[in-house]
């Protein structure tokens, strides 16, 4: 660059003159650096890292973008798309699901609250709901939308009661006391296993499978054992009266013979067994 300074002119006032070696010298910069200037606007129309960053620097870029795109860390197709984003942050904001639609195991759009979820797993017939450490028994109010089922257990610590709900209607749960005596709870968990007969005849009956038949008459007794029961049924036959009670057979035989049997004596019995069917044992 030829040089524009004229070194022989007269001198002229301080002020120009700096002016014109400030200028001098920003216009020779700029014309020495004029390549560098060329480059790093190529460099940047064209994006062109490399003339810029050192080999580890670009090595270090080059990681980082295979670390996002990796497979093993998923593919850009695994990450939700703004549209699903959008449709999750609207479910979650939605209203919850209520208990029947929680019970019922089908809504697959509304978010559920513990609460629902224990009371899906009642109703599916897990995670039964007791109280184990009451202070006072159960009452009616003591029901379903509590999260009772039938087959809940009630433990009353005070008073050591023990109660199971047989019933969780809204407002209306019963609740039986375990190990209590009175006839309906009996009549309840175990069928009568006794057949009282005062009369002097009785004909034995298939609904006397299992039963003990009781004989109190004073006057002999006439039972009739008919060929009409099942294989495998049996009964006992129990003198509790003076009167002997005499089992004959229709037509089928005990302990082989087809004649009529009886307690040895007063307070014993006889267990008869069909055990084919024709056939019976009479154990006495």
């Amino acid at each position: 660059m030829q040089n524009l300074r004229n070194r022989n002119a007269p001198p002229v006032a301080g002020l120009v003159q700096t002016y014109l070696d400030t200028a001098y010298d920003v216009v020779k910069s700029v014309y020495d650096n004029l390549a560098i200037i060329q480059q790093v606007a190529t460099a940047l129309d064209d994006l062109d890292l490399a003339d810029f960053l050192s080999v580890e620097d670009l090595n270090s870029l080059n990681k980082l973008n295979t670390i996002v795109v990796d497979a093993t860390l998923g593919s850009v197709a695994d990450f939700a798309t703004a549209a699903q984003g959008a449709l999750a942050d609207s479910a979650i904001q939605g209203p919850l699901a209520s208990q029947a639609e929680a019970e019922a195991g089908i809504e697959n759009t509304k978010p559920t609250t513990s609460l629902r979820v224990a009371q899906a797993i009642a109703a599916l017939g897990g995670g039964k709901l007791n109280n184990w450490t009451a202070t006072a028994d159960p009452v009616a109010g003591d029901d379903g939308i509590d999260g009772y089922t039938v087959g809940s257990l009630w433990v009353n610590v005070t008073l050591d009661t023990a109660w199971i709900a047989v019933d969780v209607s809204v407002a209306a749960a019963v609740w039986l006391q375990i190990g209590q005596t009175d006839a309906a709870l009996l009549t309840l968990v175990a069928p009568a296993i006794v057949n009282v007969q005062t009369g002097t005849s009785y004909t034995i009956q298939a609904s006397d499978n299992g039963k003990e038949i009781i004989f109190t008459n004073a006057g002999a007794i006439a039972v009739t054992l008919p060929d009409t029961l099942d294989t495998l049924f049996q009964c006992i036959v129990k003198q509790a009266g003076a009167g002997v009670p005499t089992v004959t057979p229709d037509t089928d035989t005990i302990n082989g013979a087809g004649v009529g049997v009886t307690p040895s004596a007063q307070w014993k019995g006889i267990h008869l067994v069909q055990y084919s069917a024709t056939n019976w044992f009479g154990t006495f």
